[in-house]
């Protein structure tokens, strides 16, 4: 023989999967028989290379599947977090639509009584100024009033109320028209009777959101106030939907509130006050087809 082997034994392998080897001992100095017992330990020894190699494949599939499953979870995680954003979304886009349709229902019921009361304080006005006209003219041309005439006036302090009654009318003509005003910026915030597009000020829609959530940056005993600074620029009407425009200013400046009151809760008193919160809404006109809304502290 070419590689001088005298005497070769051959064992056949065949693993689970098909794979085909063999094993081979040999003899190279004389001629020889292999005794049963030698042929049953090289066959013990082929039995144990069989599955040593089989749980070798095994592992390495299950470690296969492992990386799939880990791969496979790792996405299906990823998808429910995005799920739970779009239903956060969805739940935020729900909760605007009904605040727009309450804020226009609140807008409507106020609107009719106060544009009533608003007409009509003119006439209480002027019957006001007429009787109290009349009253100092029946006090001129009756000079010497009955006791019981003058201990009414007295009690009633008539010329304290002669003066005090018209302030008293103006006072309210502001705060009626003041409602007013409410009352018109909050059906400029839910414009759920315009579906169209349509050309509207920016401005208008950004105060209107400012009144709703008013509330929130005020000063009050248990907050510290957050300052909102109105940098308006120069700009166009702009054509959109002016509701679903609204809703993008409330979700916007509600995030920035909540953010500044998150960052006060960690601040003191002092550098608080030493360095009040703000929020700056500037507006400028970038380009003859585009306009910026900046919301910066």
């Amino acid at each position: 023989m070419t590689l001088g082997f005298k005497s070769l034994l051959t064992v056949s392998v065949q693993t689970q999967s098909g794979r085909l080897g063999v094993i081979v001992c040999e003899h190279s100095r004389t001629l020889r028989s292999w005794s049963d017992e030698e042929v049953e330990l090289i066959r013990g020894v082929a039995d144990q290379l069989v599955i040593a190699i089989d749980q070798a494949q095994l592992y390495n599939q299950s470690r296969a599947a492992t990386a799939a499953a880990t791969t496979q979870a790792e996405q299906l995680n990823q998808v429910l977090h995005n799920l739970k954003q779009t239903q956060a979304q969805l739940i935020q886009t729900e909760k605007m639509s009904s605040l727009g349709q309450l804020v226009a229902g609140v807008a409507h019921e106020i609107n009719n009584p106060v544009n009533f009361i608003y007409g009509n304080l003119t006439h209480v006005n002027e019957y006001t100024l007429g009787l109290l006209e009349l009253v100092k003219l029946y006090q001129k041309s009756n000079a010497n009033p009955t006791p019981e005439i003058e201990a009414h006036i007295e009690a009633i302090d008539l010329d304290f109320m002669a003066d005090d009654l018209p302030k008293i009318l103006v006072s309210m003509k502001m705060g009626a028209n003041r409602i007013r005003e409410i009352v018109l910026s909050l059906r400029n915030f839910s414009r759920l009777d315009e579906a169209d597009m349509k050309p509207v000020n920016i401005h208008e829609g950004i105060d209107s959101t400012l009144l709703i959530l008013q509330n929130r940056f005020k000063q009050t005993p248990g907050n510290t106030g957050i300052e909102i600074v109105k940098e308006y620029g120069d700009i166009p009407l702009v054509d959109c939907y002016a509701g679903q425009l609204n809703q993008v200013f409330m979700n916007l400046i509600s995030n920035a509130i909540d953010a500044l009151d998150s960052y006060n809760s960690q601040r003191t008193l002092e550098d608080i006050e030493a360095n009040p919160s703000q929020i700056v809404i500037r507006t400028q006109l970038r380009n003859p087809d585009r306009i910026a809304i900046l919301n910066c502290r």
